[in-house]
Formats: structure tokens, sequence, C-alpha cells
């Protein structure tokens, strides 16, 4: 059977019940789930095999008073049994359709320097402008305060 690559809205958060270990960095929270499938900015490409999700790209549309909409990618996932297969550059061709049917202007994406299977995708997509070095300053807020 095929691998079946497919948008996920509100009505298939089932199909987030199975998915394999390694694509999402932490345990998926079904609040998180629901909100993030109910917003129409938030996108959610998924990989399916044999009814296991083996990949994931998710992004979010962007908006400014003075600029186009655009594409943030904030995150690809590929299982590790299933990676170097195309299934990341599968899931980032159909975000970028949906980008340029959504009227944005360009995507755009940030990754660690040592993130090499990360690198080597964005680096295979044709037409793409030079990897830019850029100063990334981040918040966390402890629970407990």
């Amino acid at each position: 059977m095929p691998i079946e690559f497919r948008f996920l809205g509100r009505e298939d958060a089932a199909a987030l019940d199975r998915v394999a270990a390694d694509v999402f960095d932490n345990e998926i929270v079904p609040q998180s789930v629901e909100a993030f499938l109910g917003d129409p900015r938030h996108l959610l490409a998924v990989a399916v095999d044999a009814g296991l999700v083996v990949g994931i790209a998710t992004g979010v549309e962007m908006f400014h008073p003075d600029k186009a909409p655009q594409l943030f990618v904030e995150e690809v996932g590929v299982a590790k049994t299933h990676r170097r297969r195309g299934i990341g550059r599968r899931l980032m061709d159909m975000l970028f359709s949906e980008a340029k049917r959504r009227g944005c202007d360009h995507v755009w994406v940030g990754t660690e320097t040592d993130n090499g299977a990360a690198n080597a995708l964005y680096r295979s997509i044709p037409d793409g402008a030079p990897a830019q070095a850029f100063i990334l300053y981040e918040w966390e807020f402890d629970d407990n305060a």
C-alpha cells in the first residue's frame, strides 16, 4: 500500500492517535491538537503508512499590516524508519502549494546549524535563497513562577 499524503482538518484529529514514536518531539496534547486543527491559519500535512503517521510538516500562515501573507514552517518530522525516501520533501511541497494557493509571497523556516537532516532537506528544494545566519532570542516560562 502506498504512503498517503494529506492535510488534516479538525475532523481528522483521530489520525494522530497512531503516530510513529519519533515524528513529534513531545507527547501529543489533545487540547493543542483541537486548537491547532481548528485554526484555519495552521496547516498540518501528514504522511500515513498503513494507518501510522510517519511524517508531518506544520506551518502557520502569518499576516502583517504592510506585507503579503507568508507561511512559517514550524516543524518537519519523519520517522527514522521512513527517512531518505522523499517524505519530508513531499510534505514541504504540500506546504508550498498551499501557501501559493493562499496568496503567500514566501515561505520561511529556521533550523539549527547542526541539524544535518533538516539542512539537507531544505537545501534540496530548488529556487530557495541561500541559508542565512540569524540570531534567535528565546524566553521560556517556568510553570511554577
